[in-house]
């Protein structure tokens, strides 16, 4: 059951993730990443621990972890978008 319960989890969240990230991305690269990510993660850790277990024991645990790594890749978007500017 946890096999699919992840590919739920993926399939929800990323979906989700688009839906926030499309409208965003042109007037805000970075933002549109974290605000898109910070939605993706929340909701990929309920409806996985959710379907997988009927807990949400772990959730706080998942939402770290997950942050961290989102965080990292914030800071990269960041930066690689002072270094690298849009050209029209």
């Amino acid at each position: 059951m946890p096999a699919l319960a992840s590919v739920a989890a993926f399939c929800i969240s990323e979906a989700v993730e688009w839906a926030v990230f499309a409208p965003i991305r042109k007037r805000s690269l970075t933002f549109g990443v974290a605000l898109s990510g910070s939605v993706g993660i929340a909701l990929d850790s309920y409806v996985f621990l959710t379907l997988a277990f009927g807990s949400l024991a772990f959730f706080d645990g998942q939402m770290v972890g997950k942050a961290e790594a989102l965080a990292v890749g914030v800071v990269l978007t960041a930066g690689r978008r002072r270094l690298v500017p849009v050209q029209a």
